[in-house]
């Protein structure tokens, strides 16, 4: 009776979840933990730029963005 049911019938994923949804068969999505702990004592870093990120001669000013990922084992830092 289900295959004649699935010949007829061609649901979508995202259809069959919600489906399952309702029906109390699927689990609550968990929410992702970020990789970072903030430090509530922490002092965030003095801007010495203060926003001006022109500069008048080559090589006075160097910026970089330091991004954290995840993997299974440990994090990795990606430069940017």
């Amino acid at each position: 009776m289900i295959e004649a049911l699935s010949e007829r019938l061609k649901p979508s994923y995202g259809k069959g979840c919600i489906i399952c949804r309702e029906y109390g068969l699927l689990q609550k999505r968990r929410k992702p933990h970020g990789i970072t702990k903030a430090n509530p004592k922490a002092l965030p870093a003095e801007d010495l730029l203060k926003g001006d990120f022109k500069s008048e001669n080559p090589n006075t000013k160097w910026l970089t963005d330091i991004t954290e990922m995840a993997r299974t084992a440990s994090s990795i830092y990606a430069p940017y």
